[in-house]
Formats: structure tokens, C-alpha cells, sequence
């Protein structure tokens, strides 16, 4: 027998319907961050610098001409410290235990520094653009 076209519960054709419209709009966010953001969704991991004893490790980092690059700097540091690089355009304040994230490029090739505000002398670094 089949089954009736105005029982409410039975609309197998609506719910399809509806479950698309659901996936459809599952996906736009990804789609729309490759069409806005397309470096970021193939980016490769972030290096990652530790602040030490008033020393980063690693203290040169090299990244591409010409491209976005990230990373991401953590301190393990007793002190309060002030992550800055007037080359690059960044001066983040990092606080014991904390990790922020560092946004640069696209850049020319060459050697950008950065260094700790309180100890410029020997927590510095390099980054530099091949």
C-alpha cells in the first residue's frame, strides 16, 4: 500500500530536502575561509620559539619570500616579558607560561630581528626570508 502524500510524518522527499540544505550550510564556512583565506587553509604547522632563561630556542627561523608566515612563541620565563619586533611590526606582552601567536609577511627577502624588551641583548632572534 501506498503510503499517503498529506501524513506530516511521511515526506521523505522534504526531508532529504531539508538535510541537504543542512550539509550545504555545514560546508560554507570551509568554503569560504579557502576563498577568503586560501594561504591559511595549506599553511604548514607554525614553528614554535621558547623564551628561556632570557634566551629563544630556537633564534632564527627561515621562511619563504613573499608568503604569510606564523609562529607562535611561548614563555617559560618567571617574569613577565615583552615579545617585539619593530621589523616586523609586532610587540606582544607574555606572561609566564603563555603562548601567543606571531603574523607576518608577506616580506621581502632579507634578516628581520626580534628580541625580549627587558633583555634585548640576550633574548634576541632572527627571522629570515629566503
Amino acid at each position: 500500500m501506498r503510503p499517503k502524500t498529506s501524513d506530516p510524518t511521511n515526506r521523505p522527499g522534504r526531508t532529504r530536502a531539508w538535510l541537504g540544505a543542512i550539509a550545504l550550510l555545514g560546508a560554507l564556512p570551509a568554503a569560504f575561509s579557502l576563498a577568503v583565506f586560501p594561504g591559511v587553509a595549506r599553511a604548514a604547522p607554525p614553528a614554535i620559539i621558547t623564551l628561556l632563561a632570557h634566551r629563544f630556542t630556537p633564534d632564527h627561523l627561515v621562511v619563504p619570500a613573499g608568503k604569510r608566515f606564523h609562529f607562535l612563541v611561548t614563555s617559560r620565563d618567571t617574569t613577565p616579558d615583552t615579545f617585539a619586533s619593530p621589523s616586523l611590526g609586532v610587540e606582544k606582552p607574555l606572561r609566564p607560561g603563555q603562548t601567543i601567536g606571531v603574523w607576518g609577511g608577506p616580506l621581502a627577502p632579507g634578516r628581520y630581528g626580534f628580541y625580549e624588551v627587558t633583555h634585548p641583548h640576550t633574548a634576541k632572534g632572527t627571522v629570515e626570508v629566503r
